[in-house]
């Protein structure tokens, strides 16, 4: 099957789990018709998205942060990867031992994912920011990394909006893959903590300077450098 034909399955499935969500009749027509004729133009079958369906399975991809407890800027900043990548994480600890982290996710969403973030994380637990009179130097970093990844989240947000029309079939098929894979491998076997945004920050002013810093920082290119995407 070439490339070609793998986009138009995904395109097709996309269709298809929009007329089974929507509650519109006219809506859910047109998504068929839609995929029939794509199907047709292409000369692809159902048997065919059958086959594509077997490949999207779940995987995990995890790392260990330096840290024995969770701040909670790194469980926004997993929260923020997560809504990037349509991924699910979980966070595995043992006493006296290393946080480990883990997407979970359809490929390549959770590779990505977790290079993703592994390189924000670097990044900002790295940051060293000039003292804030009356405060301490880790609470204006922890403002700032916080407003950083508001911003980023924001930004994110707006451009996911303007494709979430096409995408939002795709990212419910995703996640039921993912709530069902959850369920097999993690059943009373890893204990989970679902990560959170968190906005609040003692600094404003360093978490207004995060915040614009985030808006207008470009993810594509230090993926590339780090990871050799």
């Amino acid at each position: 099957m070439t490339d070609e034909q793998l986009r138009i399955i995904e395109k097709v499935k996309k269709m298809l789990t929009l007329s089974e969500g929507t509650n519109s009749k006219e809506e859910a027509e047109t998504a068929v018709a839609m995929a029939q004729r794509m199907l047709s133009k292409y000369n692809l079958s159902i048997k065919d998205l059958d086959a594509y369906k077997e490949k999207a399975e779940c995987s995990e991809r995890g790392c260990r942060i330096r840290t024995k407890t969770l701040p909670q800027w790194v469980s926004s900043l997993m929260s923020l990867c997560m809504f990037i990548y349509d991924t699910q994480a979980l966070v595995s600890s043992q006493k006296g031992e290393r946080v480990t982290v883990y997407f979970i996710g359809v490929e390549p969403n959770n590779t990505i994912c977790l290079n993703t973030f592994i390189t924000l994380y670097k990044a900002l637990d790295e940051m060293s920011l000039v003292e804030h009179p009356g405060l301490y130097v880790a609470d204006r970093k922890t403002s700032w990394q916080k407003g950083f990844i508001s911003g980023l989240y924001n930004k994110m947000k707006e451009q996911k909006a303007a494709t979430m029309a096409e995408e939002r079939s795709l990212v419910l098929v995703q996640r039921d893959k993912i709530n069902e894979y959850l369920q097999e491998q993690y059943a009373n076997r890893l204990r989970s903590n679902k990560p959170r945004r968190n906005t609040s920050a003692k600094d404003s002013a360093a978490y207004m300077e995060g915040y614009h810093c985030g808006k207008d920082y470009n993810i594509a290119p230090q993926i590339e450098e780090v990871h050799g995407f």
